[in-house]
């Protein structure tokens, strides 16, 4: 996740941006009660903004595949690890 502070990419791609700016919490993916209340798939929510957060998750195969491909590595966080480096 970007913070305030960190060197942005090279790159002026949108959606590798959007992929830099977010990151996933393992506990949230793919849940939609969750992802309705805690801002889940947030990845695919900012590269799919139209997209309703009910289908995001079925996305995930293909995004996870395409990404692969072009060695953009989404993260994924347990929440711990996102609450403390949120401080860092």
């Amino acid at each position: 996740m970007f913070h305030d502070g960190d060197i942005p990419l090279p790159s002026w791609d949108w959606g590798l941006q959007q992929l830099d700016a977010v990151a996933e919490r393992t506990a949230v993916v793919g849940c939609l009660p969750l992802t309705l209340t805690l801002f889940g798939d947030h990845g695919l929510h900012h590269m799919f903004p139209t997209v309703d957060h009910s289908k995001l998750a079925q996305l995930y195969p293909v995004f996870e595949r395409v990404c692969g491909q072009f060695g953009v590595r989404y993260r994924y966080f347990t929440m711990s690890e996102m609450v403390a480096g949120s401080f860092v």
